[in-house]
């Protein structure tokens, strides 16, 4: 709503976003991807503490949250229980059916190698009922992906995204571990818990930082890890152009 220079003069607008959208990112760095398995980490691939570490969003990506590590304060610390940071997020409803929004997790160690970046995609979480009032059944059986397949008209519905678990913990519609790859070529590993990796018994929330998005003035890009190689990340804003406008 705003309201103009006339007398009792306002406008009115709205825009259809999603219900609060939590991702989440920890330090999983007692494993490492060697491009066909996870493996336990050792000397080359360390257990180690993610020294800083900033969150990025959208295509061009640009800077959404960062904290600059110190003596004493490191962003994420290592398992066994892991240092994690989860961030609400409202997005735009999908303009169709295979958009999603690209967000962008930069780790940055105290010295290299770096845990390689990683995008991971959301549509936005929606929880909504066809009707004010519905009934206990109706509660029980949720209809999940309701920006992908709307539910069936006359219906009572209630529609209900589930909250990501990974690991043994519950971290959001995103759940982006931080970890190793052993280079370019061996990309992404799958699913933490397609293996899966041992569970934690709990994790440490990372409190205190720095949210940029409302920062004045134009957003910020999205910062570069320190000696991370052009081609790396050319393929991350590939990946995230291609999810924002849709192309399978």
């Amino acid at each position: 709503m705003f309201r103009g220079s006339e007398a009792d003069g306002i406008a009115l607008g709205t825009y259809d976003v999603s219900e609060p959208t939590f991702v989440s990112f920890w330090n999983n760095t007692d494993y490492f991807w060697n491009g066909t398995n996870y493996m336990p980490q050792f000397a080359t691939y360390p257990l180690r503490n993610v020294y800083s570490f900033y969150a990025c969003a959208g295509s061009p990506s640009k800077l959404l949250f960062r904290f600059a590590g110190a003596s004493g304060a490191v962003a994420l610390g290592i398992p066994p229980q892991p240092g994690h940071l989860r961030l609400a997020l409202i997005v735009g409803r999908p303009d169709n059916a295979t958009q999603r929004f690209p967000i962008r997790a930069v780790p940055v160690m105290q010295t290299s190698p770096h845990a390689s970046l990683r995008s991971s995609f959301t549509r936005g979480q929606y929880r909504q009922a066809s009707k004010e009032i519905v009934a206990p059944s109706v509660l029980a059986t949720p209809y999940e992906n309701c920006f992908v397949s709307p539910p069936p008209t006359g219906v009572d519905t209630w529609c209900f995204d589930p909250i990501q678990k990974r690991r043994g913990l519950l971290w959001g519609d995103i759940a982006q571990p931080i970890y190793w790859s052993t280079s370019a070529g061996a990309g992404d590993g799958p699913d933490v818990d397609s293996v899966p990796l041992p569970v934690f018994s709990s994790a440490t929330p990372r409190d205190g930082g720095e949210i940029k998005f409302n920062d004045a003035g134009a957003l910020q890009n999205c910062p570069s890890q320190p000696a991370s190689a052009p081609e790396d990340e050319g393929k991350i804003q590939m990946r995230e152009e291609q999810a924002i406008l849709g192309l399978p």
